[in-house]
C-alpha cells in the first residue's frame, strides 16, 4: 500500500533465511503508472493494494507474529546448533574420531598373532566406550539435532531424518554401529581384532568434525593464526600417516612368520650386532616405536634407512610405502611451506607498508619529530586495530550487514544522544552508518572555541580536556564512551563555545554537517533536531558561565581544580633512555650478542661438560652475562621509557608497573644464577637437574627478535638490501636448532651409562678390549658412538670433544634440513625415540626453509616485480591493439621515470590520507603546502585554510609533450608545478608566452571566473603536478566562510597583467 499512500509500517518484516529481494521505489512506480495507465486502472490497483494490506493486518492480529525459537522447550534448546551442549558434543565427537584413528591401526599389529581380549583389556574397553558414544551420536543426529539451511532453522523430524541420510552414508553408519567383534566369542579370541576393523568406516566423518570445529572457532571469536592452525593439522595428518604405516609394518613381520619365512625385520633388528634395540623396552612400546620410526624414514628419505626388509612380503610393502612417501610427503611439505610462509601475514603486510612510509618520509627529508609522531601513530594503529582501516572494512560489507555492524558498535551511543531521540528508527540507523572513524594524536585541538566547524564528535576511546576562555583551567576531563561535543556544528551559524584537546590518542566517530542534512531530509524533522541542538548548546553555555562565576567567587574551588587537573611531577626525559635512542640500540646489541653466546654455549656445556669442565674463563663470561641481565633489569625498571598504544610513557611509576606486569618475572628467572644456588643446596645426585637449570637463561633469547628488527630498520634507512640479511637470520636460526638437536643426541648417548662408573677405567689407557679402550667401551657401549667407533668414524678412545660434537652435528643438520638418514643412526630405543621426535620436527623445519627462502627470494625485488608486471600488462594491451611504435616509446620512457622518481607509483603519498589530520598537515607541510603558501591568491588565508587546501591537492604525472590544458577548454582545475618544465603557448602553437619551472602555477582562472582557457600549456619534460579542482576549492571556502573579495581583486590584477603581456 505504500506505493499509493504515505504510511508508517505497523509491523516489521524479518528475513527467515538468506533472501534475495527486489525493491520497487514508490517514486519510480508512480512515474511509470502515470505514464502508462489511465485513472481507472490506477484507482483499481490502489483499491486492491489497500484490501490486501487490510487482510494482512487482520491475519497478523488473528494469528500473531512469533519467533521460531519461541516454542522450543528447554530440552530441545540444547540441540540448537549454537547451544553449549552441541559445541561440547562436537568436541567430544572429534576426540572420539581421533582416538579411533590412533587405536584402530594398533589392531593391525595383532591381526596375525594370537592376541585375545585379555592381552589388551584397557585398549579394547576404551574402544567399547567409544562405540557406545558413537551410537548415541547417530541417534542424536538422526532424531534430535536441528540444523540451519540457508539461514532457516529446520526442526521438522522428517527433514532431520533426510538430512542425516543424505549427509552421511547410512549403510556405513549401520556397519560401524554393529557389534561384529562379539562374533569372536564363537570363532576364538584371536579374531577379535579382525572384527574390530569394521570401525574404520567411521573415520571419514573426521572431515565433517573438523569443519564443525572450524565453524565453532569462528563463532567463539578465538584469535588464532590460520596458517598456524593449518600447520598443526598437517602435522597431525603426517603423524597419523606414519602411525598407520608403522602399525602395518609391524604386522608384516608377523605375516612373514605365518607365511613360513625364517626371518623378518623385527628379528633382524633385535639381532643386529651394531644395534642394542630390544622391542620389549618401554613396556613393549619399543617395537611400535621402531615401526613408526621406519615409516617416517621410509616416507621422508630416499631408500629404506637403517631398518631394511628381509623377505619378499616386507620388500613389497616397503616399495609401496616408498612410492606413497614420494607422493604424500611432498604434498605435506608443500602445504607446510605455503602455510609457514604465510605466518602472521597481517603483521608482515603492515610492516611492509610501514617500511614504505618510513622510506618515503626519509626521502623527503622530513624532520625527526614528525617522523617519530607518524611511526608512533602506526604503533597505536597496530595495537588497537591490527593495521585494519575501519572505514575501508565497513565499505566492503553489504548494506544490511553494514547496518547491523554499525548499530552494534554505535547504536547505543546514538540512542543516548538527547537531540536524536526525536528521529525515527530508520533515521537513527542511517546516522549510525554515516559515522566515520577518526583518530587524534595527543595535544591535538579537536574543536576550538569560536570556530565554525562542520563535524560533530562522539568519543569512542581516549581522554580529552574541555576548556573555555572564561576560565584559566580546563574544567572537564572526558573519557567515557559516547561523550560528544561539536554538536553546534550541526547548526548553520553556530560557533563552538569550548576548546577540546586530546590528552592521549583518541578514537572518535564523526558526523558531518552535510551528512546530517542529507539524512534528515524532512524539513520538520531537521528543524526539530536543530531546535533540540540549539537548546542543548544554550544549556551548555549557561553551565560554563555558572562554573566561571563560581571559580571567580570561590577561590578555593579554583585551587581544588588546579590540584585535580595539575599533572603529577615526572622525571625529565633527559634522565630517561628513549625507546628509539641509539644508546638503547647499542645496549640491546650487546644483550643480543650475550644471548646468542649462551644459546650456543649452554646446550654444548650441558652435553659435553664431562669431557670439558668449565674453565675460569667460562665462569667469568657467565658472571659478566648475568651482570648484564641484572643491569638490564635495573634499566628497564627505572630508566627506559616505552611506547604504549602509540604514546611515549615517561612516568616513572608507570614504567615500573609496566615492567613488573610484563617482563620482571621472566627476566628474574633468566638473570638469577639458579644453577649455582641449587648446587649449594641440593645433594650431588641431583647434578643433572641442577645443570639443566641453566637452560632457563635461554628465556631472554625470545626478547631479542625486536633488537634484530630494529637493527634491520637502521640498515634499511641507510639503503641496505635486507633480503640477504633476512636469509642469513633464518638460516642462523635453523643451524642453532640443529646445534641443540646435536647436543641432545650426544647427551642421550652419554647419559645411558654413568660417567662416574667408567672414570676408574681411564688408567688402562688406550688398551683395546673388544672394539675400543676399556674406558670408551664402558662409556659408549650400546650407543650410536659405539657404532661410529666400530666403523672407524671415531678413534678407539671415543675421540676428542670436537670430534664427538662434529659427529653429533652431522646427524642433526641433515635430519632437520633435508630429513635424511646419514651414517649416524640411532642404535637404542632411547635414541630411536629422540631421533623420531626430531625427524618429525625436521619435516616442519624443512617446510619452513622452503617457504621462508621462497618468500625472501620472491621479496628481493617485490616492488620492481609488481611494477614490471603492470608495465607488461600495458604493453600486452598495446600490442593487442597494434598501437604505434612512438607510443610504445613514450610508455617505456614514462615507466622508467615513474620507477626512478616515485618507485612505480603515481600516488606515492596516498598513505597520508589515512593519518590523523594533524599528521597529514605536518607531512604535507614539507611537500604540498609550500605551493599554496607561495601563491599570492592565498596570502589572505589563515594557516588552517592553507592546510585544508593542501589536502585537496591531487598529484598528477605528465609525460614530455603532453598537453596539460587546451586553449578554449572550460577549465575546472588550477595547477601547481612541483617538478619539471612546461611552456605556455598560443592556440595555434606558434607563440610561446612563457616557460614555467618548479614552484610555478597556472590555470588559476578556472577557480575564480567561468571562461575558456586563454592558452595551451604543454609539458617540456616529465612533470609532477599538483591539481586543485574548483569544486574542492569552493567547498573549503564555503565551510570556513571566507570572503573572496580580496582574492578576486588580486586575481583581476594579475589576470589583466597576463592578458596585456600575452598581447604584447
Amino acid at each position: 500500500e505504500c506505493l499509493f499512500v504515505d504510511k508508517v509500517s505497523l509491523h516489521s518484516v524479518r528475513s527467515k533465511g538468506f533472501s534475495e529481494v527486489l525493491i520497487l521505489p514508490s517514486v519510480l512506480f508512480q512515474r511509470v503508472i502515470n505514464f502508462q495507465c489511465d485513472e481507472d486502472h490506477i484507482a483499481q490497483m490502489k483499491e486492491t493494494s489497500l484490501a490486501l494490506a487490510k487482510n494482512g493486518a487482520k491475519a497478523n492480529k488473528l494469528f500473531g507474529l512469533s519467533d521460531d525459537l519461541a516454542y522450543i522447550d528447554s530440552f530441545e534448546k540444547h540441540f540448537l546448533p549454537s547451544s553449549k551442549f552441541r559445541k561440547i558434543w562436537d568436541i567430544l565427537v572429534l576426540i572420539g574420531l581421533v582416538l579411533y584413528v590412533f587405536y584402530l591401526p594398533i589392531s593391525f599389529m595383532h591381526l596375525i598373532e594370537n592376541s585375545p581380549f585379555t592381552k589388551t583389556p584397557v585398549l579394547l574397553s576404551l574402544q567399547y566406550v567409544l562405540d557406545a558414544f558413537f551410537i548415541a551420536d547417530a541417534v542424536f543426529n538422526f532424531h534430535y539435532f536441528v540444523y540451519f539451511e540457508e539461514g532457516l532453522l529446520v526442526r521438522d523430524k522428517s527433514y532431520i531424518h533426510q538430512k542425516f541420510i543424505s549427509s552421511r552414508n547410512c549403510w556405513r553408519e549401520i556397519i560401524g554401529m554393529l557389534p561384529l567383534d562379539l562374533l569372536s566369542c564363537f570363532f576364538g579370541g584371536r579374531y577379535l581384532h579382525h572384527f574390530r576393523l569394521v570401525k574404520v568406516v567411521r573415520i571419514p566423518n573426521i572431515v565433517n568434525s573438523f569443519q564443525n570445529i572450524d565453524s565453532m572457532l569462528s563463532e567463539l571469536n578465538i584469535d588464532i593464526d590460520l596458517s598456524l592452525y593449518r600447520v598443526i593439522k598437517l602435522n597431525i595428518v603426517m603423524i597419523t600417516a606414519c602411525h598407520w604405516v608403522g602399525c602395518i609394518w609391524f604386522m608384516m613381520a608377523s605375516l612373514s612368520m605365518a607365511s613360513g619365512y625364517d626371518g623378518n625385520w623385527r628379528v633382524a633388528d633385535e639381532n643386529n650386532e651394531f644395534l642394542s634395540v630390544k622391542h620389549s623396552d618401554f613396556a613393549g612400546f619399543a617395537g611400535y616405536l621402531r615401526s613408526v620410526y621406519w615409516a617416517l624414514v621410509g616416507m621422508s628419505t630416499v631408500g629404506y634407512g637403517d631398518i631394511i626388509p628381509t623377505n619378499i612380503i616386507e620388500t613389497t610393502y616397503a616399495t609401496f610405502v616408498i612410492l606413497l612417501g614420494g607422493l604424500f610427503l611432498p604434498a605435506i611439505v608443500g602445504g607446510l611451506a605455503a602455510y609457514m610462509g604465510n605466518f602472521n601475514i597481517a603483521g608482515k603486510t603492515f610492516q611492509k607498508k610501514l617500511a614504505r612510509v618510513r622510506s618515503y618520509l626519509l626521502r623527503i627529508n622530513i624532520g625527526d619529530d614528525v617522523l617519530e609522531k607518524v611511526l608512533r601513530y602506526y604503533n597505536f594503529h597496530w595495537s588497537r586495530q591490527g593495521g585494519i582501516i575501519e572505514n575501508e572494512a565497513m565499505d566492503k560489507l553489504p548494506t544490511t550487514l553494514r547496518f547491523s555492524v554499525a548499530s552494534h558498535i554505535n547504536g547505543s551511543m546514538i540512542e543516548s544522544t538527547p537531540f536524536f531521540s526525536r528521529c525515527d528508527q530508520s533515521t537513527k540507523q542511517i546516522i549510525v552508518t554515516a559515522l566515520q572513524s577518526r583518530v587524534f594524536t595527543p595535544l591535538d585541538i579537536i574543536a576550538k572555541e569560536g570556530d565554525n566547524g562542520f563535524e560533530m564528535f562522539f568519543l569512542q576511546r581516549g581522554r580529552v580536556t574541555i576548556s573555555t576562555s572564561q576560565m584559566s583551567l580546563p574544567v572537564i576531563t572526558s573519557s567515557s564512551k559516547g561523550d560528544f561535543f561539536g554538536e553546534c556544528y550541526l547548526l548553520d551559524s553556530e560557533t563552538s563555545c569550548e576548546t577540546v584537546t586530546a590528552c592521549v590518542y583518541c578514537e572518535f566517530y564523526v558526523l558531518s554537517q552535510d551528512d546530517f542534512k542529507e539524512i534528515v531530509e524532512s524539513a520538520d524533522e531537521r528543524l526539530s533536531v536543530q531546535n533540540s541542538v540549539q537548546h542543548y548548546v544554550n544549556q551548555k553555555k549557561s553551565r560554563y558561565q555558572k562554573m566561571a562565576r563560581n571559580l571567580t567567587l570561590r577561590p578555593k574551588c579554583e585551587r581544588l581544580l588546579k590540584q585535580k587537573m595539575g599533572e603529577k611531577p615526572r622525571l625529565s626525559s633527559m634522565n630517561l633512555i628513549l625507546p628509539d635512542s641509539k644508546l638503547l640500540l647499542l645496549w640491546d646489541t650487546v644483550l643480543l650478542s650475550s644471548c646468542s653466546f649462551i644459546a650456543w654455549a649452554i646446550p654444548f656445556r650441558l652435553a659435553f661438560q664431562s669431557e670439558m669442565e668449565m674453565s675460569h674463563f667460562d665462569f667469568v663470561i657467565d658472571l659478566v652475562i648475568d651482570s648484564f641481565f641484572l643491569f638490564d633489569m635495573v634499566l628497564h625498571f627505572r630508566f627506559i621509557a616505552f611506547i604504549q598504544n602509540g604514546k611515549l610513557v615517561t612516568d616513572i611509576n608507570k614504567i615500573k608497573r609496566h615492567y613488573k606486569a610484563h617482563k620482571l618475572r621472566l627476566d628474574l628467572i633468566a638473570a638469577v644464577p639458579l644453577d649455582t644456588i641449587a648446587r649449594l643446596v641440593l645433594p650431588s645426585r641431583f647434578a643433572n637437574f641442577v645443570d639443566s637449570l641453566k637452560l632457563l637463561k635461554l628465556i631472554r633469547l625470545g626478547r631479542q627478535f625486536h633488537t634484530v628488527d630494529r637493527l634491520f630498520r637502521e640498515l634499511l634507512d641507510r639503503g641496505f638490501n635486507l633480503a640477504p640479511l633476512r636469509l642469513v637470520e633464518f638460516l642462523s636460526g635453523v643451524v642453532l636448532i640443529a646445534h641443540w638437536a646435536g647436543c641432545g643426541f650426544y647427551a642421550v648417548a652419554r647419559w645411558k651409562n654413568r660417567y662416574q662408573e667408567c672414570a676408574g677405567k681411564e688408567s688402562s689407557g688406550l688398551e683395546i678390549s673388544k672394539w675400543a679402550s676399556h674406558h670408551a667401551e664402558c662409556l659408549w657401549s650400546d650407543t650410536w658412538i659405539e657404532r661410529q667407533i666400530r666403523k672407524g668414524k671415531l678413534p678407539t678412545s671415543g675421540g676428542a670433544t670436537l670430534q664427538l660434537y662434529i659427529r653429533s652435528f652431522n646427524w642433526a643438520l641433515p635430519t632437520l634440513v633435508v630429513v635424511v638418514i646419514g651414517d649416524v643412526v640411532p642404535v637404542s630405543s632411547n635414541e630411536t625415540l629422540y631421533a623420531f621426535i626430531w625427524m618429525a620436527i625436521g619435516v616442519t623445519i624443512n617446510a619452513a626453509i622452503i617457504g621462508n627462502v621462497a618468500n625472501i627470494v620472491s621479496n628481493l625485488e617485490t616492488d620492481s616485480a609488481d611494477f614490471a608486471g603492470r608495465v607488461d600488462e600495458i604493453k600486452s594491451f598495446m600490442f593487442k591493439h597494434r598501437l604505434s611504435s612512438s607510443l610504445h616509446s613514450r610508455v617505456d620512457d614514462f615507466s622508467r621515470y615513474l620507477w626512478s622518481m616515485h618507485q612505480g607509483s603515481t600516488v606515492e603519498d596516498d598513505f597520508i590520507m589515512s593519518l590523523p589530520y594533524t599528521l597529514q598537515t605536518a607531512v604535507l607541510e614539507h611537500t604540498r603546502a609550500k605551493h599554496i603558501r607561495c601563491c599570492p591568491f592565498f596570502d589572505f588565508c589563515s594557516k588552517e585554510v592553507v592546510k585544508a587546501l593542501s589536502l585537496c591537492l591531487k598529484p598528477r604525472v605528465y609525460c614530455k609533450g603532453d598537453i596539460i590544458c587546451h586553449y578554449g577548454d572550460m577549465g575546472q582545475e588550477m595547477f601547481f608545478l612541483d617538478h619539471g618544465t612546461v611552456e605556455v603557448i598560443s592556440a595555434d602553437l606558434s607563440t610561446r608566452f612563457a616557460t614555467l619551472h618548479d614552484g610555478s602555477f597556472f590555470g588559476e582562472t578556472a577557480l575564480f571566473i567561468k571562461q575558456p582557457r586563454a592558452s595551451t600549456v604543454c609539458a617540456l619534460s616529465f612533470c609532477d603536478i599538483l591539481e586543485l579542482t574548483k569544486h574542492d576549492f569552493l567547498v573549503e571556502l564555503r565551510r570556513r566562510q571566507i570572503n573572496l573579495s580580496c582574492m578576486m581583486e588580486l586575481f583581476n590584477s594579475i589576470h589583466n597583467s597576463n592578458i596585456r603581456r600575452n598581447k604584447a
